[in-house]
Order: structure tokens, then C-alpha cells, then sequence
């Protein structure tokens, strides 16, 4: 059982990232950055179509626990990570609040 989780875990991170592709003002076509709502990097191939299925148990986990398994939160930062207003999603200079996913496309890994 152990093989075939790590024959799965190895395959995804074998099609991991450069899928996405975004096009700039200039017409050139450059890799999309940032992670996606797994906190992988965007383009991220699983197997199963998610990483929230585990095909060899056939159990599956809500976001947060398969986040809390690999130590983040849900904003992929560390569990332990405090944010200034709250979360980091809340720009206390402006006022203005972005969605999870405009945070998560910023992110750099």
C-alpha cells in the first residue's frame, strides 16, 4: 500500500506546473504564476482530477484538512502565520478586500 501512495504522489508531482499559460499586452505568451486552491503551483496535474481523494483509501478530505496535512492554512501559509486585520485578504490602506484566488495567483513560491 505504502508503494502505491508514493507511485501516486510521485506521478503528480511529475505533471506539476507549467500548464497555465497567461498572454501579456504584448502578445507574448508567458507561464501563469501563483498557486492554485490547493496550494500547489497553477498547472498542477492530479491524479483523480484532485488531491482531496486519496484513490488508494478512497477516502477524502475537506480542503482544510489536506492543507492542515501539509502545515498551511487556508491562505497557504503556515498554520502558525498571523495576518495584521485579520486575514491577508483585507487591505487595511484601501479598504478593499481581493478573493482567495487573486491572493493565491500572487503568490510566489
Amino acid at each position: 500500500m505504502k508503494l502505491i501512495q508514493t507511485i501516486v504522489a510521485s506521478a503528480s508531482l511529475l505533471f506539476a506546473a507549467n500548464a497555465a499559460a497567461v498572454t501579456s499586452e504584448a502578445g507574448d505568451v508567458q507561464p501563469e504564476t501563483g498557486l492554485n486552491m490547493y496550494c500547489d503551483p497553477v498547472g498542477t496535474f492530479y491524479l483523480g482530477g484532485t488531491p482531496l481523494f486519496d484513490e488508494t483509501t478512497g477516502e477524502r478530505l475537506s480542503r482544510e484538512e489536506y492543507l492542515s496535512t501539509k502545515g498551511l492554512n487556508i491562505y497557504c501559509d503556515p498554520v502558525d502565520t498571523v495576518y495584521a486585520g485579520g486575514n491577508p485578504l483585507f487591505n487595511e490602506q484601501t479598504g478593499e478586500e481581493q478573493s482567495l484566488e487573486e491572493y493565491l495567483r500572487a503568490k510566489v513560491l
